[in-house]
């Protein structure tokens, strides 16, 4: 393992209490950390005129636009700016402003007062950045990284970054690139979401385009749609899911407005989503990207009916419930008796829990309608014995004999919810060794009806 990698993982076990921060961000407050490079490379003329001047550039007209903002924190990382570059030093990276308000004028003052000399440690300063955001719930963690070439230490800033993102330290980074070659462009974008300086007359439009993507309000609609595309779907539990990570970051429940549009989410644009629609069964949507500042409509194939089991008569069955299979006979649902509930139009399987079960098979559930399924009521039996022995019931309905009920050989009278068909009861004495003393009974058990059996 590299210094690099130890280096991250130590970051997530100190701080694997605290990443719970990303999984809840609600509000508008960010903290923003400026990474600069600082290396010898930034000396190099480009454009007229020197890249670290481009890139004084592109920081201060973004901290112009966020000096007033009071929600927004901000601090400034720096790196190869302490150690000349013959030194290769790889740990020439420092928090030189630490997070707080309104610290344009002590980032302007501390960057004016360095020359650019040394290494370009990327990974090792997006790992020790970890340590650099307070630890503070429900605020999002951004980077915006400035720089004009790769990673020349031994760390690898791609994986440095996922890692860091996956555990909920900060979102992905804004990377601003300063005449970049296709290798060091191909590096950086893999670090974070790239936008590339090729005209120094264009900074300030990239400032205003990074700043505007994390300030500005971005909106996403979930139109579940039924079986004909109608956005008529509502009433959902929705989870959405980072794409990266796999963490929750929002649960919402779908509702129609009084007009009949789908409510508008506030998500943060940062993140790509996996929404789930906690429908029976439930859909998921993956790899849901935003883009920021602007309105996204995704569209769910949610279409339901609903199925409703009732019995028709004198209800004895205390908390009957109903198993509901999918076509590949997963379990969907346990609904209760004499309960309606919507379900994803398609074909189940039931089982409703009487003795003996009665099942249901091809079972259609249509867009908008309701499967309306009656059992008949059950009966009653009532077995008394004179002496303790066991007692088995048969169900005779079928060709064969099948075995719907075993009774406790322990008590001498018991009582059976059954429903209506015809058994045979088979008892035996628990002292009577002989088999032929086996007895046996006929019976039809009658909806609402008790039937009285003795042996």
């Amino acid at each position: 393992m590299t210094i690099y990698r130890k280096i991250v993982f130590l970051f997530i076990i100190n701080f694997a209490f605290y990443s719970a921060y990303s999984q809840s961000v609600k509000s508008d407050r960010a903290n923003i950390l400026f990474i600069l490079d600082a290396s010898g490379s930034m000396n190099d003329v480009w454009q007229s005129q020197k890249k670290f001047e481009s890139a004084k550039k592109v920081l201060y007209q973004m901290m112009d636009t966020l000096n007033d903002k009071s929600n927004i924190q901000t601090a400034i990382r720096i790196f190869g700016h302490q150690t000349p570059r013959d030194q290769k030093d790889c740990k020439d990276s420092r928090l030189e402003i630490p997070f707080g308000k309104h610290t344009n004028l002590e980032i302007r003052n501390k960057i004016e007062s360095l020359t650019p000399q040394g290494q370009t440690p990327i990974a090792y300063s997006l790992a020790q950045a970890a340590l650099d955001f307070p630890k503070i719930a429900g605020v999002r963690n951004v980077i915006i990284l400035i720089s004009d070439g790769i990673e020349n230490c031994e760390g690898d800033p791609c994986e440095t970054s996922n890692t860091l993102q996956k555990n909920g330290i900060f979102y992905k980074p804004y990377i601003i690139g300063l005449g970049l070659n296709e290798a060091e462009k191909k590096m950086l974008d893999c670090v974070g979401k790239m936008y590339e300086v090729d005209d120094e007359k264009i900074t300030a439009e990239i400032a205003k385009v990074v700043i505007t993507s994390f300030l500005n309000p971005t909106s996403l609609q979930i139109n579940l749609l039924n079986d004909f595309g109608k956005p008529t779907e509502t009433d959902l539990n929705m989870t959405f899911y980072d794409h990266v990570s796999k963490d929750i970051r929002y649960n919402f429940y779908h509702k129609l407005t009084p007009t009949g549009f789908p409510d508008t989410l506030k998500v943060d644009a940062q993140i790509t989503y996996d929404v789930v629609v906690h429908s029976l069964p439930p859909v998921k949507l993956e790899n849901i990207k935003l883009t920021p500042g602007k309105h996204t409509s995704k569209g769910i194939d949610v279409g339901q009916g609903t199925l409703q089991v009732k019995i028709t008569g004198l209800m004895k069955y205390n908390n009957l419930k109903i198993l509901v299979h999918d076509k590949n006979n997963q379990l969907v649902n346990i609904q209760d008796i004499n309960t309606a509930k919507k379900y994803l139009t398609d074909e189940y399987t039931l089982d409703v829990l009487t003795v003996p079960i009665t099942h249901f098979s091809g079972v259609e559930i249509a867009q908008s309608a309701i499967k309306l399924i009656d059992i008949p009521a059950p009966g009653t039996l009532i077995v008394n014995s004179s002496k303790l022995g066991y007692t088995f019931v048969y169900s005779t309905d079928g060709a064969r004999l099948k075995k719907v009920y075993t009774f406790n050989p322990n008590i001498l009278r018991e009582t059976l919810i059954l429903q209506p068909g015809n058994y045979l009861v088979v008892y035996r004495e628990k002292t009577n060794a002989n088999s032929f003393e086996t007895k046996e009974r006929p019976i039809k058990i009658n909806s609402s009806l008790t039937t009285n059996l003795i042996f």
